[in-house]
This record gives C-alpha cells, structure tokens and sequence, in this order.
C-alpha cells in the first residue's frame, strides 16, 4: 500500500530552509545533468535544474520555486516550474508544478505545446506529497503528487546505502524505484547523494531492469560562477537607452559552429518591463559589414539577444522579422523584466510559447545573468581602451549554455557594435580571438552541504 502524506496536519514554517539531506535545495543553485544512451554512448539529453529565489503560495504553504528545463538532441522540450516546501519534521513535499512540454513532428518541426502533468495542490481536488521523507525507510512507498488523472507519481525506497560511481564522482547513495499509476509498467530508479540530491536517474528499464537511458549529475553551478574574459565587461543597462538618434547594429566578425540568429527588444528602463521583440539577423547571423538601422525613442532601452543555432529549432523565426516576438515571466504570467529573477519564456503576440531558448545580453549582475537559461553570462562588453568611442558599443556572445559541455567562454562566437554610426569591421579583426577564460564549472560537492 502506497502511503499517502497528510498534509491537513503538516507544520510549515514560512521561509523556512529545505535541508533534507537527500533532497537540499539552495537557492542560486544550478544543477547540471546530461542523459547518455546506453546502447551507443552518445548524449541525448540536457536537464538544468535551477534553485531559484523565488517563491509561490500553494495551499496556504509557502514553496520554492524550482525551474527545471529539459533539452532532447538539442531540441527545447520541457520547461517546469516545480514547488516544494519542507515541513518542520523535515519531510519535502512537493506542492505541484507549471509545465510546458514542446510538441515536434517527425522531422523535427514544432507543431505546438501542451501543458500535460501540470498540477497544483489544492486545485481541483489534487493532494501534494513527499519527495523525500524526513527519514527515509526501506521498502517505504509513498505519493509524490495525487492529482488523479494527472499525476499519480510514487517512490519506494529500494536501497539506503548503494555505492555508485558517476563521471562527477563516488557517491554512497539511497536508491527509489518511482512509477506512476498512469502508466503501469513503466519503472525509473533514482540515486539520491546526502548533501547533495539526484546524482542519477535510469529510465527506458528492459525486462532485465537495465536502464536504456541514463542521466547523471554532470556539473553544480551558482549565480555568479561566470568568469567572462580579461578585456570585457558585464553589459551596462545605460549604455543602450536611446537618445533619440537613429542606431546602427553592425555584424564584425561572427565565429560559431551554428548558424545562429539576432535579435532585439525594447524595454522600459525605469520599469524594466520589455517590450515587443523581433529578428533582425535570421541564421547564420549575417556577414561582417552588414548593417542595420534601428529607430527607438528617446529614453527607451532597447536589449540584444541571440537565438543559438536557429536553424534547427523546428521553427521559422523569419516571420519576426518584423516583430512579434514577447517574454513572459512563467511564474507571474506577465510582461518579463530585465531584473527578473529567471529566465523568460518565449511566445507569439498570442501568448503561445516558442521552443526558443534567449540568451541576452543584459540583466546580469555579479557574473550571473537571471535571464539566460542556467543564469551564466552570455554576452559582455568588450573594452576598446582609450579609443573606444562613448558612442560605441563592441558587444561579444556566447551561443552555448553556460551549463554546456561545448561552452568555452570565449564571447566572440558573435559580436556587434552597436551606436550611431556603422563601422569598418576591419578595424575590430583579433579582439577576442586569443583570450581564454576560466569558467567555474564541476564544483566542489562541499560547497552545497
């Protein structure tokens, strides 16, 4: 008999830490994990999980807000936002979670999203549950979630103290067999590591119980943990608000294995709040020399993003060219801000979500940038020195994923100049072409005890 929590009787403390040894959540966190088909070795799947800040009232509790984004073969798939909230007898319980989930056709075009296993406790009659007890037994079963016909998620503890070893390292661990009454016969194991959390998860189970696909902890990340190159700086707000004058953006030198897109918005400067955004390099970004004008009033801010290897998302960004393009906060549902606390989501002038995953050049604060996906620096300043025009502005990208193996943190996979005039790209050739950086990636496990 699976057990199922009694929430109505639960004690929660507001603000209070989740520090469950199996299951510690600290806000700013980034765990990084990437899913390795068995039969070929090969990569398939890339999950970063970020602790957010942030928080949601669910069913009278408090519960941290957790965002879990999932990418298939390099495809956008999954976005979640998970909440939990940890009692005073130390039990996580797991309050529901916001999903979009990114449909594709069999040759990889983007068909549309639906928002399949999307709960929240207290809704429609659905009951949270634990993620983690505060003292976990063997062979102990217990509800993750009970929102019938939605979720019906449950764990059973199989092993207390299993030795494994992983590419990021030697873990004693406790062991769950999760399934869902939803789908009978269908069996996950997953390892949690005191201090830690998930360190492993196996999916695809055969008969035999070898898993087909399997998802290891691959890098621990926290905001700030970017390190952008020696010559560059964190992108200032101030330095793109208009003054009224007509601007230019000009393409120097672009230097990536994508083919990859620009794009720009507006926003408010004194809000924060962006505005509509559109595409104005579309693939392969452009050649250098190539030039646009843009016209924004005086006192608007106008922001830089870059869309990485656009060609492959399944989607034709050509149709923004003239616009169209908007983010939103997934946890407010409004108009996204500059000063965010995550990521934005991507959506049509009618409020559907595009498998597009933004990395911006501005919002970052004390090398992390809350608006990109894993929250690292994706694009920074590049300094000119004592020549360097104030009506001028050389900006450099990054169009992996802090969170991605391929990173390298060199910022001239792109860069731009934007300011009054266009420019000779000529006078721009080997800035960044041979500095490195250093890149806090694979933390140390003690740092999230």
């Amino acid at each position: 008999m699976t057990f199922l929590p009694d929430f109505d009787h639960a004690s929660f403390k507001t603000g209070a830490a989740i520090n469950n040894q199996f299951f510690p959540l600290s806000s700013g966190t980034v765990m990084a994990y990437t899913g390795v088909e068995t039969a070929t070795g090969e990569d398939v799947e890339a999950d970063d999980v970020f602790v957010t800040s942030l928080s949601r009232t669910l069913a009278g509790v408090q519960a941290l807000v957790v965002r879990d984004t999932v990418y298939d073969d390099g495809l956008l798939v999954e976005d979640t936002l998970d909440y939990y909230a940890q009692d005073t007898r130390g039990n996580v319980w797991y309050l529901g979670e916001t999903v979009i989930n990114y449909e594709y056709d069999d040759n990889g075009k983007f068909i549309g999203t639906n928002n399949d296993g999307a709960w929240l406790a207290g809704v429609d009659g659905a009951k949270p549950g634990w993620i983690m007890p505060a003292k976990p037994t063997l062979g102990f079963s217990f509800f993750n979630e009970f929102a019938p016909g939605i979720a019906m998620d449950e764990s059973r503890i199989d092993a207390l103290k299993l030795h494994i070893a992983t590419d990021f390292g030697q873990f004693t661990t406790l062991k769950t067999a999760d399934s869902s009454q939803l789908e009978p016969g269908v069996l996950e194991f997953k390892y949690y590591a005191p201090g830690v959390g998930i360190v492993r998860e196996e999916e695809e189970l055969d008969a035999q119980g070898v898993p087909g696909v399997v998802i290891d902890l691959s890098q621990v990340l926290h905001t700030g943990a970017s390190h952008i190159p020696r010559g560059t700086e964190v992108a200032s707000t101030s330095d793109f608000v208009s003054d009224g004058n007509t601007k230019y953006v000009t393409i120097v030198s672009e230097n990536s294995e994508f083919d990859d897109s620009l794009g720009y918005y507006t926003f408010n400067p004194a809000t924060g709040v962006i505005g509509e955004a559109r595409i104005i390099f579309n693939g392969s970004v452009g050649d250098a020399g190539d030039t646009i004008a843009i016209d924004v009033p005086s006192g608007v801010g106008v922001g830089f993003f870059l869309v990485a290897d656009s060609s492959e998302l399944g989607l034709d960004l050509s149709k923004f060219d003239g616009g169209g393009l908007y983010f939103e906060n997934m946890l407010t549902g409004q108009a996204a801000r500059i000063t965010d606390g995550m990521a934005p989501i991507v959506t049509d002038k009618h409020g559907d979500p595009l498998p597009i995953s933004a990395f911006h050049l501005l919002g970052a604060t004390s090398g992390s940038d809350l608006l990109n996906p894993g929250t690292g620096v994706q694009g920074a300043e590049w300094d000119l020195g004592k020549n360097d025009p104030e009506s001028l502005v050389l900006v450099g990208f990054e169009d992996h994923r802090l969170t991605d193996g391929d990173y390298d943190g060199d910022f001239n996979d792109l860069m731009l100049v934007f300011g009054d005039t266009p420019v000779n790209p000529a006078d721009y050739s080997g800035i960044g072409s041979e500095l490195s950086v250093h890149l806090l990636g694979g933390s140390a496990i003690h740092e999230l005890a």
